[in-house]
């Protein structure tokens, strides 16, 4: 039997108030020595936290820092479109080590940007890369390479159109094939004015 078990509601939380002794009457003759009742059994109500108890108004800002975080614990199906801005990164935090796949390099009012686009061909094999955010006025050239295998290990792309909001890459299979619908990895390097 436990303690307070006979009690509607269990022993109110008031009764703990002030130290409080468990004393043992067998055949009408009390026992001794009584014994103090350490706060113990309260703990029993606090053996597990309810789910979705605690959420961020339960947790105070900066208690949970990088280092409370497992490797690999936050990935990008958890962060939200557009949850980061330039405004939030900040200045030097990324750099070509930790992004070797994006380089812009802007001098004389040229600019050299590189990087890798994934997804996937429409149906005419073609893949759209929107590179607007870099702000070319003029494109000179494209370079275009297969990024991996994606689909396949030895597709065939080039450049089938480009301006300054868009390069568009027509893909092949080794066997001339076009691409359809095709999950792919392109890398590009675009050179033009900024």
């Amino acid at each position: 039997m436990g303690l307070g078990s006979q009690t509607p509601g269990g022993i109110p939380t008031s009764a703990w108030n002030g130290d409080r002794y468990l004393e043992i009457t067998v055949g009408g003759e009390t026992l001794n020595p009584r014994e103090l009742i350490r706060s113990v059994p309260i703990a029993g109500m606090a053996l597990t936290v309810p789910d979705g108890a605690i959420g961020t108004a339960q947790i105070a800002d900066g208690a949970v820092s990088t280092t409370d975080l497992a490797i690999n614990a936050i990935t990008s199906g958890q962060i939200a479109d557009n949850a980061f801005s330039t405004s939030r990164i900040a200045d030097g935090a990324v750099t070509q080590a930790k992004a070797p796949y994006l380089a812009a390099a802007p001098w004389n009012n040229r600019l050299v940007v590189v990087t890798t686009w994934v997804g996937h061909t429409n149906s005419s094999g073609i893949a759209t890369v929107d590179i607007s955010s870099y702000g070319f006025s003029g494109i000179d050239s494209v370079v275009v390479s297969n990024g991996d295998d994606y689909a396949v290990a030895r597709g065939v792309f080039n450049v089938y159109d480009w301006n300054t909001a868009q390069v568009q890459v027509r893909c092949w299979n080794i066997n001339g094939t076009l691409l359809a619908n095709t999950l792919l990895r392109v890398n590009l390097a675009i050179m033009g004015t900024h």
